[in-house]
Formats: C-alpha cells, structure tokens, sequence
C-alpha cells in the first residue's frame, strides 16, 4: 500500500489521527464518570465520541493512503454513516440534559434513523458533503440553543463549557465547508483546511469533553 504523496494529505492523515485517539479517550472517560450514576447518558455520549473517533480513523487511511477512485469513494460510505450516527447521539444527549432525564426510546429509533437518512442520501447524491453540513449545522444550533439556555438559567453545571465546545464545533464545520481551496500554511508540515478543521475539532473535543463531566453533578437518571 502506498503513502499518498500530497503533504496536505498526509497532514490530514495524521491529525485525523490525533482525532481519533482524543475522541476514544473522551468516550471511555466521560463513559466511566457517569456510568453507574447517568447510565443512559454516559452510553449515549461514549457512542457520539466513539463513532467521531471510528469516522477520523478511517479518514486517516482514506486521506493517507492511495487509491483508486471507485475504492476511495467506497471507503467514504461507512465514514458518511459513522458521522450522521454521530450527529444523532449527539442531539440526543443534548435533549437528556435539558429535559434532566432519560430520553424515550421512541426518540432515539428517531434520530438514528435521522442518522440512517443521512446516510442514505449521501449513496444517492455523490457531492452531498453540503447536506451533510446542513445537516450537522442544524443539529449544532439547536444543541447550542438549548445548552445555552441551560447555562442562562443556571440548571446544568458545565452547560457554558458544553456551549463554547458546539461553538467551535460549527467554527470547525465552516472551516470546513468554506476553507476548501482557500487555506493553506506551513507549521512545521504543510496544512490545508482539512488539518486545520480537525486541529480546531481536538480543542471542540476537549473542552466539550471537560463540560460534560461537569454536567454529572447536576443531572440524574
């Protein structure tokens, strides 16, 4: 197999990387912190991280490696489903704190089918990386909306912290979305949009990461 010769790729590849490893360790810590306490929660928000992380682990080989062009769009398939999972959990563990209890089941078949649509509309349109940002947007703005209430109101300890976290979140996703063609500078290796959406993605990660356990203290099942 051959290293992909691109130096903004092979950052790419290696950030996505970092990426992976920082969401298994926020999905095993955050699981742990409330697990016997916040069961449903804590499952639900080790799912989100641990799908983000499945998602930039694969990319990394997608980024790094080369391929010809059928396998290289194959190879997206399971990443474009781990993230629109991703998406949904992460709403769902959005709703479990505003409402300060445990979701229905009703709900969750709904966003992970929300996530499944997703997916299947990325097989049928080939260049629908715009609805996936849509899609991720929306979800991020009514998630922010309610954490931020929630701050506003004082009721949830670390929902400020949950707050900036989405904030750069989307500012990753509009670096993202928006970046492609237009960013590129050296630091040490040579980056692109892509390295620099998931450097700002490490810190959404981390400080989201640090909110959540916060929220421990104040929600209950």
């Amino acid at each position: 197999m051959e290293i992909i010769a691109s130096p903004t790729e092979q950052t790419t590849a290696a950030t996505d990387i970092v990426l992976g490893v920082l969401a298994i360790y926020w999905a095993l810590r955050v699981y742990r912190a409330g697990s016997s306490t916040h069961r449903q929660k804590a499952t639900i928000w080790a799912w989100a991280f641990g799908l983000l992380a499945y998602a930039a682990l694969q990319s990394c080989i997608n980024h790094g490696l080369v391929w010809d062009r059928p396998t290289y769009l194959l190879l997206w398939h399971p990443v474009n489903l781990a993230l629109g999972m991703a998406v949904g959990c992460f709403v769902l563990g959005t709703w479990y704190d505003y409402r300060s209890k445990p979701v229905s089941k009703g709900l969750i078949i709904g966003m992970m089918s929300a996530g499944a649509a997703f997916f299947l509309i990325t097989l049928l349109l080939p260049n629908s990386f715009l609805g996936f940002i849509i899609y991720e947007g929306l979800a991020m703005l009514f998630s922010l909306g309610l954490y931020a209430t929630l701050a506003k109101r004082k009721k949830l300890h670390g929902a400020t912290i949950v707050s900036l976290g989405i904030a750069l979140n989307m500012v990753a996703a509009l670096v993202q979305a928006l970046g492609s063609g237009k960013i590129h500078f050296t630091l040490i290796w040579e980056f692109d949009h892509n390295g620099l959406f998931h450097i700002i993605q490490w810190i959404s990660i981390m400080v989201m990461g640090l909110g959540l356990l916060k929220t421990y203290k104040t929600t209950s099942e």
